[in-house]
């Protein structure tokens, strides 16, 4: 990875120390006013350790080319000087490759439309309703307000008919309540 440096003549030997703790290898060095560039390549895995450290230093940095290359190699110039132009092989492959994702897409988009109506899911419920209209009234529903009351004890939801009984068991308790002496 190649980055630039910019930092202020007094902090120049704290970066340098670093970038050699770094193993860096130093590109090329411009000062200019009061501020120094230094433009470098630097293992990736260093970079949020050097970025933190040049902040510190009241300095700047900024990537230039990012690049892949094997392990062990420390020159990045190569990688600059290409254009990525795909070679004479590629775009039949890439118009091959294009042509059949194109094909999967139309038929399974024909294949979906036909065979299945999209099926929402309620969390709270643990269910899944129907199309949009219908997972709009499941939030209205006894059911769904049921389960939200116990999802705030912390408890797990009831399937409908369990929450039916459950509600039925309430009412119940509710009328002995009223009636008790």
């Amino acid at each position: 990875m190649r980055l630039r440096f910019t930092i202020t003549e007094q902090n120049v030997c704290s970066l340098m120390e670093k970038l050699n703790a770094w193993n860096a290898s130093i590109v090329s060095r411009d000062e200019s006013a009061s501020q120094i560039a230094v433009v470098c390549e630097i293992e990736p895995g260093f970079y949020r350790d050097c970025e933190a450290s040049v902040r510190n230093l009241q300095g700047r940095v900024e990537v230039l080319a990012y690049s892949v290359h094997a392990e062990g190699d420390t020159q990045v110039d190569h990688y600059d000087d290409h254009e990525d132009i795909p070679s004479p092989s590629e775009p039949d492959s890439l118009v091959q490759l294009s042509e059949r994702m194109q094909k999967q897409t139309l038929t399974s988009k024909k294949e979906s439309t036909e065979e299945e109506v999209k099926q929402n899911k309620c969390s709270t419920c643990n269910a899944l309703v129907g199309d949009t209209k219908q997972y709009r009234e499941h939030f209205k529903s006894d059911w769904h307000k049921h389960n939200l009351k116990r999802k705030t004890r912390q408890l797990p939801p009831l399937s409908a008919e369990e929450c039916m009984a459950d509600m039925d068991l309430d009412d119940s308790r509710a009328d002995l309540k009223d009636y008790s002496f």
